[in-house]
């Protein structure tokens, strides 16, 4: 990267920049027009032309061998590096070198491939680590909008809880620490301070996660609503045979390799994961349903006898997650979902200059709770665990008062997941 201008304060950057005269194609870059290709949206072919288009043309030759099962890890992260690096790297830092576009693209590489071949404990990961640091922060958020102490209090708490969330990046690039140290140290500072804290800053804006929940929620209703309208007594012994099916192939698949075989066959029972415990903390299982949290207690203490059932239930869960996570489809699917949440037209990031009224912030904090309650009516949870509508209301308060309280929860649980990706390699 000997051509980079690192010294952001260099007079030959001024120079350079004075040379630069704003042209009509400069104004048309500035505005969020929708990407072209002859291809139909989110295919292959699409999101390669997507891919090649952010790129240099160094890297067009290896775009075109990647296998379509990463083209879309690759389409989210090249728009990522449109908004965040190419709209300076080279019209505001003088230099024409792809050097620096190479090195991301590799680092890329290096995190899909790793990925692929990590073998993730995702069951303990989402029934234990989420819910344990949910806990957390529904506490440091409580206490520090007790004491109103704002955001310093709320950081104080979570420090005392011993959460470490800074090493994500640094983890990451310790495998590019072989090459240049002024590289590591530079791809450390562009994801770390860059690319992850100025995406972080958009994306977890309250009015953004508010709208973000909104239109899931609202997406999941009609899916259940469309459901519900199609139910009739075949539909029921379909679904139902369906079920049986999946649940027992779950149980008496062979698990991958380096998988369950390799799992304590003693480790507790699936109910005794956290996540019921903060089901029971959350909403007060206890104290609004007794006789559900009864034999919630009971089959804990049948699973804790009988070691058959305990292993055949502990297999059937590990599998489930386990098919559910290593599906290619499922992945590809996520990505391109986030791809269009961020990037509706493929080019701009939607999520910027969010600067919403708190006016309008409490607009959409009760449109939030409305398409929340809905749910919990169709789900019946109110009628299950006693859902009530204050409980709701907390829910939503947590993740619409402070985009740093978000986003210091967000690298927790990158940290956690970190930690289950180095246990697993």
């Amino acid at each position: 990267m000997c051509d980079i201008l690192y010294n952001p304060n260099s007079r030959v950057i001024s120079k350079y920049q004075r040379k630069l005269k704003p042209t009509a194609a400069d104004t048309v870059l500035d505005l969020d027009v929708q990407f072209v290709s002859p291809h139909p949206r989110n295919s292959p072919p699409y999101l390669r032309d997507l891919i090649k288009s952010i790129y240099p043309a160094e890297l067009c030759a290896r775009i075109e061998k990647q296998t379509e099962s990463t083209l879309a890890f690759h389409a989210l992260c090249a728009l990522i590096l449109k908004n965040y690096v190419s709209s300076w790297y080279g019209p505001k830092i003088a230099t024409t070198d792809a050097e620096l576009m190479e090195s991301v693209y590799n680092f890329l590489c290096f995190i899909q491939e790793s990925s692929r071949k990590a073998e993730i404990d995702w069951q303990h990961f989402l029934l234990d680590d989420v819910p344990y640091l949910m806990v957390l922060h529904s506490e440091a958020f409580y206490l520090a909008m007790l004491t109103n102490g704002g955001y310093h209090e709320f950081m104080q708490m979570n420090r005392n809880s011993g959460l470490n969330s800074g090493k994500l990046t640094s983890a990451l690039l310790s495998s590019l620490e072989e090459g240049s140290r002024l590289e590591y140290f530079f791809l450390l500072a562009l994801f770390q301070q860059l690319i992850l804290g100025r995406l972080l800053e958009s994306a977890l804006e309250p009015a953004v996660l508010l709208q973000f929940t909104i239109n899931s929620t609202q997406k999941v209703i009609k899916i259940l609503r469309r459901r519900e309208n199609e139910k009739s007594f075949l539909h029921f012994i379909l679904a139902v045979f369906n079920f049986l099916t999946q649940l027992i192939s779950c149980l008496f698949a062979r698990p991958k390799k380096g998988g369950y075989a390799k799992q304590d066959d003693c480790r507790r029972p699936v109910l005794y994961s956290y996540v019921f415990s903060f089901i029971k903390l959350s909403v007060n299982l206890e104290g609004r349903r007794p006789l559900l949290y009864a034999c919630y207690k009971y089959l804990q203490w049948a699973l804790a006898r009988n070691s058959l059932l305990n292993r055949s239930l502990q297999k059937t869960v590990f599998n489930i997650f386990n098919r559910t996570f290593t599906n290619t489809d499922n992945l590809n699917s996520a990505l391109l979902g986030m791809k269009g949440f961020l990037f509706p037209k493929d080019n701009k990031l939607s999520l910027k200059n969010q600067n919403l009224s708190q006016e309008q912030i409490n607009e959409l904090k009760v449109n939030c709770e409305k398409a929340l309650r809905q749910l919990s009516d169709i789900l019946k949870l109110r009628l299950f665990l006693g859902l009530e509508d204050s409980d709701i209301h907390r829910l939503v308060q947590y993740f619409s008062t402070d985009k740093r309280m978000n986003a210091h929860f967000v690298s927790c649980m990158s940290a956690s997941l970190l930690s289950r990706f180095k246990e697993s390699c």
